[in-house]
């Protein structure tokens, strides 16, 4: 498994835990909206990236990641910033 492979799982097993949703029902076509995540919860899934994949996102990159409409829209983003260094 690669690393960005390893970023959409990670990012789906994430964010099916913090809206207390099973992991089955969380896919890269989902829409964020759909999972009734506050900004802040999703703010803390980004912190988990970060420190699991070693990338410090700036201020400018979480607005866009928290503003993403589908979670393969920010797994897309994610593999970006992680695949720059």
């Amino acid at each position: 498994m690669s690393e960005l492979v390893g970023i959409e799982e990670f990012v789906c097993s994430t964010l099916a835990l913090a809206c207390n949703q099973d992991r089955a029902t969380i896919h890269p076509q989902t829409s964020l909206f759909e999972l009734n995540l506050d900004s802040l919860s999703l703010v803390s899934v980004l912190a988990q990236v970060e420190a699991v994949f070693t990338v410090q996102l700036t201020p400018d990159e979480m607005l866009r990641l928290i503003g993403a409409s589908r979670i393969a829209d920010l797994v897309n983003d994610l593999e970006r910033i992680v695949a720059r260094g």
